[in-house]
């Protein structure tokens, strides 16, 4: 037992050539979605404030899914950084606010999945992980849009709507897209083909 857990432990540290593979092409694929799905989400924040900054929940599908697949440490900020400069250089109206976005919103996946010791990955964990990747990247984007004037509950509002809306828009469809991946038995290489 104690030499199956260290060899999990090892494994749990090292990346694959295919875990470095698909992390980044998560990051890239994601990268350019969310560069439409940015145009959507100015409008919101723009016609709302920091409640609309956190109304259209899609854009932490990419470090949860990445991290549901790989479990490495790592594999959710990572995915994110390639994401946010995705973003930035294939056109997202943010521009540079998007590298902010790929480090707050990595970090905040980030530490979910480090508190459960990267060996869960239930739907609860996979919420958490998305809305507490929103709730990072508020303080981000709370700042760069200058959203402080606003009053303390309007930022209070804005950040539980968003806890919901990323959580589930977010943590529990990149959970589904894990799910049926797992399914249909592409990830056999990886670490989630061979632990649920």
């Amino acid at each position: 037992m104690a030499e199956r857990t260290a060899s999990y432990k090892q494994s749990l540290g090292s990346w694959t050539t295919l875990d470095i593979v698909i992390v980044a092409v998560i990051g890239v694929v994601f990268g350019f979605l969310n560069s439409p799905f940015g145009l959507i989400y100015q409008s919101f924040q723009a016609a709302f404030g920091a409640i609309g900054a956190n109304i259209f929940g899609v854009f932490n599908i990419s470090p949860v899914l990445a991290m549901f697949i790989v479990r490495k440490p790592g594999a959710a900020l990572v995915c994110m950084l390639i994401n946010g400069l995705v973003q930035m250089l294939s056109g997202n109206p943010a521009g540079a606010i998007t590298l902010g976005w790929g480090v707050t919103q990595g970090l905040g996946a980030e530490i979910i999945f480090w508190a459960v010791r990267y060996q869960h990955f239930d739907w609860k964990v996979m919420f958490l992980a998305g809305a507490w990747a929103n709730v990072f990247s508020n303080f981000w984007t709370y700042g760069v849009y200058g959203f402080g004037g606003q009053s303390i509950q309007i930022l209070v509002a804005g950040t539980v709507i968003g806890f919901f809306t990323y959580g589930v828009l977010s943590g529990l469809v990149a959970l589904a897209i894990g799910k049926a991946l797992q399914t249909s038995g592409v990830l056999r290489s990886f670490a989630s083909g061979q632990r649920t």
